[in-house]
């Protein structure tokens, strides 16, 4: 009994073999078909250079997935992850010395666009895949940042059929093999579950009450605009844009004055602290000097000198 007992003991002590969760080449090929279809509706609204490092960045690992399928007996090629967040420093750097600042929409959209093709560079486990479509569900919503048109929910739709059908990849173990019919069986399911998501859908925009403003909220970008304001800061101004706002109104009680008496003086920034411009306390509350005709001046001066006035 003692001898049995020891035995199950030892047995139910003795550790499990952990699971193999490396992901497979297929796997792999639909993480970068994913990331694709995420970056290509952004190319319009990213840095020429920063697009083009993003795309070479799943291309390159596309070429590593090759060579590995070629020659399996080889060893995988593996890319330092010291190397690969150098790069994404150099990468960040870039970007704050291209545009300026960097907490922003459009510096953060370019530093995504760049980090996802950097992530998946060393892709290798089941944890980097899930990453990788946490990151590429967030890349699929930029570009309504930018514009909210049909044509732009119609190039999000091909990133969503392929986001439904990599997360089914993922979720079959390699060791159980590709699926039956190849990719074509994901790809059938997600368009199902999408075209049976649709009569959801457009009750949801009939009946789900609108609102004025977007439903999240975006931290201003640095740019200026033309209007009135009582500080600045010109070191932040990357851009300036002319504004159509409305500054103030006037009602006169009695008939309107003459153009050339309806200007009024705009707000003086005075006050300098090194970084930004203010204005100055308010004085107290006085009368302003009668407004005079420009050619009223003019005329007392040339009385004054004993000349003709026309």
């Amino acid at each position: 009994m003692e001898a049995s007992y020891l035995f199950f003991r030892k047995q139910r002590r003795a550790p499990m073999a952990p699971a193999d969760d490396t992901l497979s080449l297929g796997q792999v090929r639909w993480l970068g078909a994913l990331m694709l279809a995420t970056q290509l509706p952004m190319l319009a609204f990213v840095p020429l250079w920063i697009a083009v490092l993003g795309i070479s960045l799943v291309a390159l690992r596309f070429v590593v997935i090759e060579r590995a399928a070629r020659h399996p007996e080889r060893p995988p090629s593996i890319i330092r992850s010291w190397v690969l967040g150098v790069l994404a420093v150099v990468t960040a750097l870039a970007i704050r010395e291209h545009m300026g600042y960097f907490i922003g929409r459009d510096p953060c959209v370019a530093f995504l666009f760049a980090l996802i093709g950097i992530k998946y560079l060393e892709t290798r486990r089941l944890r980097d895949g899930t990453l990788i479509v946490c990151l590429a569900c967030l890349l699929i919503v930029t570009p309504f940042f930018y514009s909210q048109s049909l044509l732009a929910a119609a190039a999000a739709i091909p990133a969503v059929i392929l986001l439904g059908s990599t997360l089914q990849t993922l979720a079959r173990p390699p060791v159980l093999g590709t699926v039956q019919g190849g990719w074509r069986t994901p790809l059938a399911v997600t368009v199902k579950m999408f075209a049976q998501a649709i009569p959801l859908a457009v009750i949801l925009f009939v009946l789900f009450p609108r609102v004025s403003g977007p439903l999240w909220g975006m931290p201003a970008d640095h740019v200026g605009s033309t209007g009135l304001s009582d500080h600045m800061a010109p070191g932040n101004i990357s851009e300036l844009s002319l504004s159509d706002s409305v500054a103030f109104r006037i009602d006169f009680e009695g008939p309107v004055p003459p153009p050339w008496l309806r200007y009024w003086r705009g707000p003086v920034l005075a006050d300098f602290d090194g970084r930004e411009w203010t204005m100055r306390a308010q004085r107290p509350a006085g009368s302003f000097p009668r407004s005079e005709r420009p050619t009223d001046s003019i005329d007392r001066r040339a009385a004054s000198r004993g000349e003709a006035i026309p």
